[in-house]
């Protein structure tokens, strides 16, 4: 299960996932580099460096591509609240 953030400027808790890696519009398709608007992505900059932001990303990432984005035990995943 995902352990589910509570951030400041969100109305409700949250998960999230690495910017860039796992941003389906990050990258171009026919060219396969970053879009330009992703150069300035807040996301990747600032306190998500962390160590321990990271460390939560990571372990939501790996169970993702552990469970497959298209399991349905996912959503269970993610909307079971502790």
């Amino acid at each position: 299960m995902i352990n589910l953030s509570k951030a400041s400027k969100m109305p409700a808790k949250s998960w999230s996932l690495q910017a860039g890696s796992t941003c389906p519009g990050s990258i171009d398709p026919f060219t396969k580099q970053p879009l330009p608007v992703c150069a300035g992505c807040y996301a990747k900059g600032g306190t998500y460096n962390f160590p321990n932001s990271k460390k939560v990303r990571d372990a939501a990432r790996k169970m993702v591509e552990t469970m497959g984005s298209n399991n349905p035990d996912i959503v269970k995943a993610v909307c079971v609240e502790k």
